[in-house]
């Protein structure tokens, strides 16, 4: 069904569907200046850090110890976030 064909009809029988199975239908679009924040700031330290710094670490110490520091790093990683 092409967005041209949905007339409101075919919207009020979504919505009756909707509701006859106990959901609401509601879609939040909005997003406070903190998530948006939250997300870019991850993003941009997940790219920068991690990728950049892997180069220099295989060229400083090697691709084996850079291998075993990225697993003792998930490891303490994983033991704080527990």
């Amino acid at each position: 069904m092409a967005a041209d064909d949905y007339s409101d009809k075919d919207k009020h029988e979504d919505v009756k569907i909707l509701h006859g199975m106990g959901y609401a239908q509601e879609l939040s679009r909005s997003m406070s200046k903190f998530s948006n924040f939250a997300i870019s700031f991850s993003i941009i330290c997940i790219l920068s850090g991690a990728i950049n710094s892997f180069s220099q670490a295989t060229g400083s110490i090697g691709g084996a110890s850079a291998g075993i520091a990225w697993i003792v790093g998930c490891i303490v990683s994983g033991f704080f976030a527990l």
